[in-house]
């Protein structure tokens, strides 16, 4: 019986030292994976990505200072450095930039430190990636960041959203649209489920399917009624499917 307790303490205390190694490991690991250890750094950074989501220029424009006011605090930020790269992103679709040279040189500056300093970052290397693609121009580069930003994390739907539309420029429509429908799967209520949307509709109406993009226009515009591109690509659905008034209308709502 001596013999079965000893065993049993023996089995339970390497047991014990196994979870405790883990646990230890798994909260090195989580600590290496912080994004900054600078508290107010990180509140800025929050803060911003709240204010991308309210879908009009002065809540991007809020966005920009305190992602730079987080930058500002920590330099090694990637994830500010990221989200900072995307307000450019917002600004160009939404036809808002001023100085198109000097803010898209900005947006690949930060979407290069992004990449860098995020090398093991799933969303810095999506969300960098992306904004190399689309306002770098650097539509091979930017679609390997997306890549690599996936192969770390499968089931990071914002990078399957960006994977989408870097597809939809390399003209991969069906690509696209399966990306795009995954991340849709894998978060239903996402804030960026309207530009995911958006994406859709123009895959739809690069493959003639005029109808389907009328409808996902409208869905986002309900939504979204200052999110201008929707209106845009409701009007050329409608004009492309025929609907000369509808297409006028749709024209008139941003």
């Amino acid at each position: 019986m001596e013999d079965v307790f000893e065993l049993q303490h023996k089995v339970t205390a390497s047991v014990v030292a196994q979870l405790f190694s883990r646990v230890q490991l798994a909260e090195q690991e989580r600590s290496f994976l912080k994004p900054t250890a600078n508290l107010d750094a990180y509140d800025y950074y929050l803060r911003g990505t709240a204010c991308l989501w309210r879908w009009n220029k002065e809540a991007v424009e809020e966005a920009e200072t305190l992602f730079s006011k987080a930058i500002e605090l920590d330099q090694s930020f990637a994830l500010a450095h990221a989200y900072l790269a995307s307000v450019f992103t917002f600004r160009k679709q939404s036809a808002w930039m001023i100085d198109i040279v000097v803010e898209s040189d900005r947006a690949v500056h930060h979407a290069r430190r992004a990449v860098e300093l995020g090398s093991e970052d799933a969303a810095a290397l999506a969300i960098g990636g992306f904004t190399l693609a689309y306002v770098g121009k650097q539509l091979d580069i930017g679609a390997d960041c997306i890549a690599r930003g996936l192969s770390l994390n499968d089931n990071f739907a914002l990078g399957w959203h960006l994977s989408g539309w870097v597809n939809l420029y390399l003209g991969n429509h069906r690509i696209a649209l399966e990306h795009l429908a995954r991340a849709e799967r894998l978060s239903p209520r996402d804030p960026i489920i309207l530009q995911n949307r958006q994406a859709a509709a123009l895959a739809h109406l690069l493959a003639g399917d005029f109808d389907e993009v009328a409808r996902l226009a409208e869905l986002i515009a309900s939504a979204a009624p200052n999110f201008a591109p929707a209106w845009r690509t409701m009007a050329g659905g409608y004009a492309l499917a025929g609907h000369k008034d509808r297409a006028i209308a749709a024209g008139k709502g941003y």
